[in-house]
């Protein structure tokens, strides 16, 4: 019944507001938009904190490379805060919007945190070698390119966020198997083809795929997603109708599909 009474009201909504709703969100000031920002910025908080408390030795030789390959890839001279990097160990010198933390006895980079800095260029496929990493959140820069592929295979990232950077394309890989993930946004960038249809993402709780160039139909592996509660994939180019399996998503109650071809026809129960 809360899944019915949900895409009721999405119906209602791409009917009598769209329009409306589209600008409410594509703000940086957005209802939604600020939820997410306001989690990832928590969790970067909690991490800052922990660290300041912690006594930690030289940072993991591997991670050290990649955020260095991060840096040297994105115009790092040019960003708005660029804080002692590349001045010692990132830990130990706390390089601007990197975390750390004690992980089975080793320091490693748990966070890269640096929305809004103007990094410029593409992502390094060397970021994906930070094994040990929880957050990544690159919002609103000018970021372009494809995300490489090892992006969609760190197992203990748990938030990561590339929305608004408007010029990162290409398609995202057909399976997505990152058993820690909670918060994957990809909204308000250039990315196309189908969506993934295979998401082994148990803890997956917010989804923002919106404002991008996606093309075909919905995929029946999002209604496996049973931690699920937002789920913005608006303002594409969705073909075909709702899969009578997304009346077992029970637990989202944001729901919006709004702005694509898609034909509604019966709602699933």
């Amino acid at each position: 019944m809360q899944a019915l009474l949900l895409l009721v009201s999405l119906l209602v909504l791409c009917t009598a507001s769209a329009s409306a709703y589209a600008s409410k969100v594509s703000s940086n000031g957005g209802v939604f938009v600020a939820y997410k920002n306001r989690l990832l910025q928590e969790e970067a908080s909690i991490a800052r904190g922990k660290q300041k408390s912690l006594k930690l030795g030289a940072t993991n030789p591997g991670d050290v490379s990649a955020v260095e390959a991060l840096y040297n890839s994105t115009s790092g001279p040019n960003w708005k805060h660029n804080d002692s990097w590349l001045d010692g160990d990132p830990c130990a010198k706390r390089w601007k919007g990197v975390t750390c933390d004690s992980v089975e006895g080793e320091t490693r980079i748990v966070g890269v945190f640096l929305g809004g800095n103007n990094l410029q260029g593409t992502l390094p496929s060397e970021m994906a070698e930070l094994t040990k990493l929880r957050l990544l959140g690159l919002s609103y820069n000018k970021l372009n390119g494809t995300l490489p592929i090892g992006f969609f295979q760190m197992q203990s990232l748990a938030s990561m966020d590339f929305s608004g950077c408007f010029r990162l394309s290409g398609s995202l890989p057909n399976e997505i198997s990152m058993k820690s993930l909670n918060i994957l946004a990809l909204g308000s960038n250039n990315f196309s083809g189908d969506l993934p249809t295979k998401w082994q993402t148990p803890n997956l709780q917010t989804l923002y795929l919106n404002a991008n160039q996606f093309t075909g139909s919905l995929p029946e592996g999002i209604s496996e997603l049973q931690n699920l509660k937002l789920l913005d994939i608006s303002s594409n180019q969705l073909t075909g109708s709702l899969p009578d399996s997304y009346g077992k998503l029970s637990s989202v109650t944001k729901l919006w599909l709004h702005q694509n071809k898609l034909d509604y026809g019966s709602i699933p129960e």
